[in-house]
């Protein structure tokens, strides 16, 4: 008896000393593109286009101003398309200027990817 009591607050102490890392959220969810309804439903419409199927298509996150924000991306080379940009609560906030310059503004090489087709083509 005096062994499993031993043996008990051993483990009991020893698991406690483990590090353990907190799980990263994003707005208030660990996986924003199963967990968000709303971005759920938009990777699905992103599956029916062709940018998808081409694999030059994807979903980054940023901050700004303590907000985060997430945007709709390709790498298409033909073309001329512009970012669309939500919140987390799924407005779009692509016609903001301030945001929209913000969000032109970053460097792309330390861009947090979210999503993308199985297929990715990008560089990035």
């Amino acid at each position: 008896m005096k062994l499993t009591i031993l043996f008990s607050t051993a483990l009991f102490m020893f698991l406690m000393q483990c590090d353990t890392a907190a799980i990263k959220t994003t707005c208030g969810v660990a996986i924003p593109t199963e967990e968000l309804p709303w971005l759920k439903t938009k990777t699905n419409e992103l599956k029916q286009t062709s940018l998808y199927e081409l694999g030059q298509v994807y979903i980054w996150q940023t901050e700004y101003n303590g907000e985060t924000y997430f945007i709709f991306d390709n790498c298409c080379p033909n073309c001329d398309s512009v970012l669309s940009i939500y919140t987390c609560d799924g407005e779009d906030v692509s016609t903001n200027q301030t945001i929209s310059d913000y969000i032109y503004g970053i460097d792309k090489s330390n861009k947090d990817v979210i999503w993308t087709p199985e297929n990715f083509s990008c560089n990035l």
